[in-house]
């Protein structure tokens, strides 16, 4: 089984449930409109 798969495959938060200390710092500046988040597109709001 490959990494991810078995990193993954648990029922437990892997990382938490809560937000991640950068996305909290920036949640003010993004706009929350759906179910997902590309995390790529912050770099472009901190230049």
């Amino acid at each position: 089984m490959n990494h991810w798969n078995a990193r993954f495959r648990t029922e437990n938060y892997v990382y938490g449930k809560e937000p991640n200390v950068f996305l909290k710092e920036f949640q003010n500046k993004l706009n929350v409109s759906g179910n997902a988040l590309a995390i790529e597109l912050i770099y472009i709001l901190i230049k």
